[in-house]
């Protein structure tokens, strides 16, 4: 569906078990697959472009961690990041 927002039912269902995991949520936008992948117990990671979409990430899920910053290159705080999957 256009403009769905959160994971799509057809990735949701073929997600690995992501509970204790460290999830690295790239273009996490406003975060709605971020707190979906929280809910499932993920230890989430996000980075958005956008100042705006992080801010409104870090409300939505404040028990993640939001960074701005291109995904193409990624900023400082991830260099030395280990993640069990990538979002």
């Amino acid at each position: 569906m256009v403009g769905q927002l959160g994971i799509p039912e057809t990735i949701r269902e073929r997600l690995p078990d992501v509970n204790g995991k460290h999830v690295l949520h790239l273009q996490c936008a406003t975060g709605e697959s971020s707190a979906q992948l929280a809910e499932l117990g993920a230890l989430v990671t996000g980075v958005d472009i956008s100042a705006e979409a992080t801010a409104v990430a870090r409300e939505r899920v404040p028990n993640a961690l939001f960074l701005e910053g291109d995904v193409h290159q990624l900023p400082l705080q991830l260099e030395r990041g280990r993640f069990d999957f990538v979002y």
